[in-house]
C-alpha cells in the first residue's frame, strides 16, 4: 500500500486515490515511473553529447600558432670566386658568295626518222601463182511433190458422226465438207473445214468424227504416198 502510495505522488496522482488502486494498478504505476526516468536519463545523455561537440568545434576554429623560421644560406666557395673577365666580341667575317658560271644548254638532236619503204612490186609471175576463186551456181532443192487429190477413199475404219446433242434439241441441221490429208499409212493428218455448214457445233462434230476413222493409204506405182480428199457428211433429224 504505501508503495503504490509513493508511485502515484512521484507520478503527480493523488495519495488517496493511489491507495485505492489494486495490485494490477500499482504494477501499471510501477512500468510508468520506469519509462519516465528512462525518458529523461535519454534527454540527459543527449544534452551531454551536444555539449562535447560545441567544445570540439570551438577548439577546432581557433588557429594553432604556426612558427616560421628563416634559414640564410650560407655562400659556398664556388660562389665566392669573382666571375671570369667578358672576352671582346669576334667580328664577323664577310661572307664571300661564290661567282656564278653560266652554262649554255644545247638542244638535242633531233632523232633520225626514216620514212616506210613501199613494199616491192608484185611481178606478173607471182599474181599468176595464185589459184583463181570461181563461184559455181547451185541449184535450189527441189520443192517435195504436193499431195495429189483423190476423189476415192476407202475406209480401214469408217466414220461414225456423233450428233452434238444440243444441236439436236435446237434442231441444228446442214451438210459440211471438210478437207482431209491422208499420209501414207492412212492416217488423217490434217482436217479443216471447206464449206460450213452454218452451225459452229456441226462443223466441230464433223473434224472430230474424221479424226476418228482411219484409211487405206493412196499408193502409186505400188508405192503408198500421202494425197488428200474432200470428204462430205450430212447432219439431219430422222
Amino acid at each position: 500500500m504505501r508503495a503504490g502510495s509513493s508511485i502515484a505522488w512521484i507520478c503527480g496522482i493523488d495519495p488517496v486515490r493511489g491507495a485505492l488502486l489494486g495490485e494490477r494498478d500499482n504494477t501499471l504505476l510501477l512500468q510508468r515511473a520506469v519509462l519516465v526516468g528512462v525518458v529523461g536519463a535519454a534527454h540527459l545523455l543527449l544534452a551531454s553529447v551536444l555539449l562535447q561537440m560545441q567544445a570540439v568545434r570551438s577548439a577546432a576554429s581557433e588557429g594553432t600558432p604556426v612558427f616560421v623560421k628563416l634559414i640564410h644560406e650560407q655562400a659556398t666557395p664556388e660562389q665566392s670566386k669573382p666571375a671570369p673577365r667578358p672576352q671582346p666580341p669576334q667580328q664577323a667575317r664577310p661572307h664571300r658568295t661564290p661567282p656564278v658560271v653560266a652554262t649554255l644548254a644545247t638542244a638535242p638532236e633531233p632523232a633520225h626518222f626514216d620514212p616506210p619503204r613501199p613494199p616491192p612490186e608484185s611481178s606478173a609471175a607471182t599474181l599468176a601463182e595464185i589459184p583463181a576463186i570461181v563461184f559455181m551456181p547451185t541449184t535450189p532443192p527441189s520443192a517435195p511433190p504436193q499431195p495429189r487429190r483423190i476423189s476415192d477413199v476407202a475406209y480401214a475404219r469408217p466414220i461414225e458422226i456423233e450428233y452434238p446433242s444440243l444441236s439436236r434439241r435446237l434442231g441444228e441441221t446442214g451438210r459440211v465438207v471438210v478437207r482431209v490429208l491422208i499420209d501414207a499409212l492412212g492416217r488423217p493428218v490434217e482436217v479443216i473445214v471447206h464449206t460450213t455448214s452454218g452451225f459452229a457445233r456441226l462443223d466441230r462434230a464433223a473434224i472430230d468424227a474424221v479424226h476418228r476413222a482411219l484409211f487405206r493409204p493412196y499408193s502409186e506405182n505400188g508405192t503408198p504416198a500421202a494425197a488428200y480428199a474432200l470428204i462430205a457428211l450430212r447432219f439431219e433429224l430422222n
